[in-house]
């Protein structure tokens, strides 16, 4: 696709609206209507959608297919209607002209109608008729025109929205049509749909309450959880009939927990004093005091907790009678461009040992390949650091960095299980080197990495300027990179995606936003070349791909991925390459294997075969 174009190059511009029903794991189980005006002559296409009705709109040769969201590709894919070849999804454009102004996560169309000051029909209406068009079946033929008339409402306020936009800064039209490729891209892996093992995550549903006893028995080795009946009188009766212990995470044990580690002086604290149990705020101190089992726990409670009629979808609920998790991705949900789906439904943001659900179907594989050192090496191509890039190809940035500071010998090695004190001391210099590479991609002082690595300010201070001093190029070049975001307004990643830049932004996050942004657009131009050289992709993890082949295929998918992801990397980064590995390859019967949670795996296996 030429997606060096202009709007005036179009011969017509088509947008769009449709309706539909969803079900569980099909995210169009039933199409009902289409709408779409053509811009430049007003023409208006309305139809009512039959079951092998073909697509009312000519959208072959020089023509732009235009929509909200990327739901419309998801119903030509269920229609079985080709995709246009040229796409501009507006919700994404929106979403990059407030990036960095607004949380992208809670604006909608709604939000985007306000903004534009674009007149709409009241969210209660919208909800009655959202609520009829989920309903499905059949419509009586008052229903039929009622739900036409509010899909092509919705079509004039996109067609508003759409000359706003268009008019905005930030509105690039060759880079909106890049992201439109990877949107088509996305679009075709959810419908793919990510295979599990659903028999057992239904068998974790039916004995829920015990097996969370279970777990909170086996990962609790701290002892942050405690009994909680609710009563002495429950607890009798609990008891008495051989109920499962419920549990209640208690937070004067996990202070408790926090001083005996010796982390009170260092552990984040929450805005009204208390010891944070933020996982993400946590990380770095989490494994340096080696509490894992208590989040893994935390993680795994919160994730198998939510019932049936919660608020919150889980992934039994995204899944299909085929056993494949459909989940809604979430396409530029984040200021950097990266996916954000709900960690609630996808089997790779749940805890690491629920991960072990994943699974190919018989006669498949899957493939788990990434981006090696991503961030490094982005930083390290952009900054044109020469020394950081011969520490990224030395194969461990990480020891390269120690061995050009002098922090550790020419020619150390790390070892997994270290013998001698020499091997200890490297590899423990060699866990400050990497906390050090990755803090500075983020700009984080001598303060905050002492406390992460539980080291003097003085030791912190010094390891920091040796970084300093050996990668000297990068360092004035992130510096310049904040000053001229802070001087415009704004910084952008290759292809267009944008942060807004304003007084109150942290200089922190926008010294980091290019190798984060950066990341995300490697790793969608690799999903373009993968899908058009054929490679079957089913969901991308943050700077990894999963794939699915044929078991027969399995070394020529393997390197035509790799080749793929290594000639994104140098598209991006002129010419350098990002190594890829393929940590994992799967192949039926086996199950996924997240080497963090296999005991905890193994663990509820057991339960649930005596179970049966």
């Amino acid at each position: 696709m030429e997606w060096r174009k202009s709007l005036e190059t179009f011969d017509e511009i088509w947008i769009c609206d449709t309706e539909y029903t969803q079900v569980r794991g099909n995210p169009i189980s039933e199409t009902h209507c289409i709408v779409a005006t053509e811009v430049n002559s007003g023409r208006t296409v309305k139809e009512w959608v039959g079951v092998e009705s073909s697509c009312p709109l000519d959208l072959s040769g020089n023509c732009l297919f235009v929509s909200w969201s990327n739901a419309e590709l998801m119903f030509w894919l269920a229609k079985g209607w080709e995709l246009p070849e040229y796409y501009i999804d507006l919700m994404t454009e929106y979403r990059t002209t407030i990036s960095g102004i607004k949380e992208i996560s809670k604006c909608g169309l709604l939000s985007a109608l306000d903004d534009y000051k674009i007149n709409n029909r009241s969210s209660p209406h919208k909800e009655a008729m959202r609520d009829l068009c989920i309903r499905g079946g059949d419509f009586t033929d008052d229903e039929r025109e009622a739900i036409l008339e509010y899909c092509a409402e919705d079509v004039v306020s996109t067609v508003s929205l759409y000359e706003k936009i268009i008019e905005n800064k930030h509105f690039i039209v060759p880079f909106a049509l890049w992201r439109g490729m990877y949107l088509k891209n996305s679009a075709k892996m959810r419908l793919r749909g990510i295979p599990i093992n659903a028999t057992l995550l239904r068998k974790m549903e039916k004995y829920n309450a015990e097996l969370l006893s279970v777990i909170i028995e086996t990962a609790d080795t701290k002892g942050c959880y405690t009994p909680n009946w609710g009563s002495k009188k429950k607890e009798r009766e609990g008891i008495a009939a051989g109920l499962p212990i419920p549990y209640s995470f208690r937070k004067i044990e996990f202070e408790r927990v926090i001083k005996e580690v010796g982390a009170a002086d260092v552990w984040p604290k929450t805005t009204k004093g208390g010891y944070s149990t933020d996982a993400g705020v946590c990380k770095g101190f989490v494994e340096r005091f080696g509490l894992e089992d208590i989040f893994t726990c935390r993680q795994t409670v919160g994730q198998l907790k939510l019932s049936t009629d919660s608020k919150k979808k889980r992934m039994l609920d995204v899944t299909g009678d085929d056993s494949r998790v459909r989940l809604y991705f979430n396409e530029y949900g984040s200021k950097t461009g990266r996916n954000q789906p709900s960690t609630t439904q996808n089997p790779f943001g749940v805890a690491a040992w629920l991960r072990s659900l994943v699974r190919p179907e018989e006669g498949k594989a899957l493939m788990y390949a990434d981006f090696s050192g991503q961030e490094f090496a982005i930083a390290a191509a952009l900054s044109q650091d020469q020394n950081m890039m011969d520490a990224y190809l030395s194969g461990d940035p990480h020891m390269g960095f120690g061995i050009r500071a002098g922090i550790v010998p020419e020619g150390s090695v790390v070892v997994d299980d270290p013998k001698t004190d020499e091997e200890k001391h490297i590899k423990k210099m060699r866990a400050q080197c990497k906390v050090v590479n990755l803090a500075s991609l983020y700009g984080q002082q001598a303060v905050s990495i002492a406390k992460r690595l539980g080291i003097t300010g003085q030791e912190a201070t010094k390891i920091l300027k040796s970084h300093h001093k050996v990668f000297k190029t990068f360092w004035r070049w992130q510096k310049r990179t904040i000053d001229f975001a802070f001087d415009i307004g704004y910084l952008r990643a290759k292809m267009g995606w944008t942060v807004n830049v304003r007084d109150g932004s942290s200089p922190l996050s926008i010294g980091n936003f290019p190798m984060q942004a950066n990341g995300v657009v490697m790793l969608q131009a690799a999903v373009n070349m993968m899908e058009e050289a054929g490679v079957t992709i089913l969901t991308t993890v943050h700077d990894a791909i999963l794939v699915e082949c044929d078991i027969k295929d399995i070394n020529y998918t393997r390197d035509l991925s790799v080749a793929c992801m290594e000639k994104a990397s140098q598209w991006l980064l002129n010419g350098f390459t990002c190594r890829v590995d393929v940590e994992k390859t799967i192949v039926y019967p086996d199950h996924y294997v997240d080497g963090r949670g296999k005991h905890l795996w193994d663990k509820v296996n057991t339960f649930l075969n005596e179970k049966e």
